[in-house]
């Protein structure tokens, strides 16, 4: 499952970050990302890989949280708000 933060009254964007990848031996191209620390929400979370892995900041009350799932297998995509 992906999760993103959206800025209320802003158009979407997609963040990436640049990677090296050791086992690869190359760079990767991704989403932030990270685990849930225990006793934290997914949007606590979120907010703080975001802050962790590129140094953008987004205070409660400007960004939503959604959730973007892929299927992997069938291709599918579905969408879900938090």
């Amino acid at each position: 499952m992906f999760v993103r933060l959206v800025k209320k009254g802003e158009t979407t964007k997609t963040l990436v970050i640049s990677q090296f990848r050791p086992p690869l031996n190359t760079w990767s191209i991704e989403f932030p990302a990270g685990l849930i620390d225990e006793g934290e929400t997914p949007e606590q979370a979120a907010r703080r890989e975001l802050a962790e892995e590129t140094g953008y900041i987004a205070s409660e009350g400007t960004c939503r949280l959604t959730s973007i799932e892929i299927h992997p297998i069938d291709c599918f995509t579905s969408y879900s708000m938090c």
